[in-house]
């Protein structure tokens, strides 16, 4: 089954989620440690990526699986000036194997392409790493796809927590 992925962005009032270390936990109205962090649009992410120099323009956070598989899930961690690596696939159709969390190598098929004259072609990955995004921008004509991704060892993994219960700095003794 798919679960969609959420974004989100550091904010002060009234966070849903606070990010302490790798753990984010849920919250209520206020994060008495860490960052408070609001949902936003998925699609809005693209607003926080420079596209045309691979970098990241605000702190985000990607939960690979929210809704019903948010519990015990985990997520990537996006700090601004972090590098990333882009690849936009363009197609009158295009189906993509790949999803949020996933691993990629370089030249790896990651989905398929339907062009405007009938052609079917195999859409391989110019990037290595983690898939950290994949934006469908469903606006355009054609169908449009920005896939971010991380290379693995650049990489911030945060757990997502059920409660708020042992989300705590973890303090010098």
């Amino acid at each position: 089954m798919y679960y969609f992925p959420a974004v989100l962005i550091p904010c002060s009032s009234n966070p849903r989620w606070c990010l302490v270390e790798d753990q984010l936990c849920p919250s209520k109205d206020s994060c008495t440690e860490g960052v408070g962090f609001c949902l936003v649009e998925y699609e809005s992410a693209l607003n926080r990526v420079d596209l045309s120099n691979g970098l990241i323009l605000e702190d985000m956070v990607v939960i690979e699986k929210y809704g019903a598989g948010t519990r015990g899930s985990s997520g990537i961690y996006l700090k601004k000036g972090d590098r990333v690596c882009l690849q936009e696939v363009s197609s009158a159709y295009a189906y993509l194997t790949k999803k949020e969390g996933d691993a990629v190598k370089q030249g790896e098929r990651i989905g398929f392409m339907l062009s405007v004259k009938g052609a079917v072609r195999t859409v391989k990955s110019v990037c290595e790493g983690i898939i950290t995004l994949i934006i469908n921008i469903t606006w355009e004509v054609p169908e449009k796809y920005i896939i971010v991704v991380v290379k693995e060892d650049e990489l911030r993994r945060i757990h997502v927590r059920e409660d708020k219960g042992g989300c705590v700095k973890e303090r010098a003794g």
